[in-house]
């Protein structure tokens, strides 16, 4: 009798011992310590490749006030390059034109490269800061995931004399530019502002 008490008592503790073992296993892979992924590359503690890499581009409209049918910003494109090599959004993922007297509100023609020519078409206007405008991209397609990170840069196309200097009596309208692996907008890290003689910003 004492022999299976002992043998039963041994068994109930590797039990317990087990389980304690699993459940500690099983925090630590909902908390991101483990299997955390980015294009097929396993991340570490805390899912650091995670944290270093971007997928999408916030551009949120600073121009106060606004006038005309082409209010706020004017965006013909935008890009990330990566490793000097440059790419240009290919979907919208969330955006907010607001203002009531917008003739710009065709959202597809910030995909692709540049193609206004500098006139007054293919473009989208974002409507200005009073009516919280703003546009998230994003740049991935059949070829790339286009995860961009640290040291690279983002360039927008704002229809100004920055992007085009031929056009000395159009306005730099301002934005700010923020970057996230998330289309959720409040994960967004603000990197800069643009539209005041400057359209490239560096990714910190």
């Amino acid at each position: 009798m004492m022999t299976s008490r002992f043998h039963n008592i041994l068994f109930l503790t590797l039990m317990t011992f087990g389980a304690v073992q699993l459940m500690a296993c099983g925090d630590l892979e909902e908390d991101g310590y483990i299997d955390e992924t980015v294009d097929g590359e396993t991340g570490g503690e805390l899912g650091e490749d995670i944290e270093d890499k971007y997928a999408f581009v916030l551009i949120e409209d600073l121009t106060d006030p606004v006038a005309g049918d082409s209010p706020g910003a004017d965006l013909d494109a935008v890009s990330v390059t990566i490793d000097g090599v440059e790419h240009f959004a290919t979907t919208v993922e969330d955006f907010n034109l607001g203002y009531t007297n917008n003739d710009y509100l065709n959202v597809n023609e910030v995909l692709g490269a540049p193609d206004s020519g500098c006139t007054k078409q293919n473009f989208v206007s974002l409507g200005g800061a009073q009516a919280s405008g703003y546009i998230i991209v994003g740049f991935a397609n059949e070829e790339t995931d286009a995860f961009f990170t640290s040291g690279d840069s983002v360039t927008v196309y704002e229809l100004g004399p920055t992007t085009c200097p031929s056009q000395a009596n159009w306005d730099d309208d301002p934005y700010s530019v923020g970057v996230s692996i998330s289309t959720d907008r409040g994960s967004f890290t603000e990197i800069g502002y643009g539209g005041m003689g400057n359209n490239t910003l560096i990714v910190p």
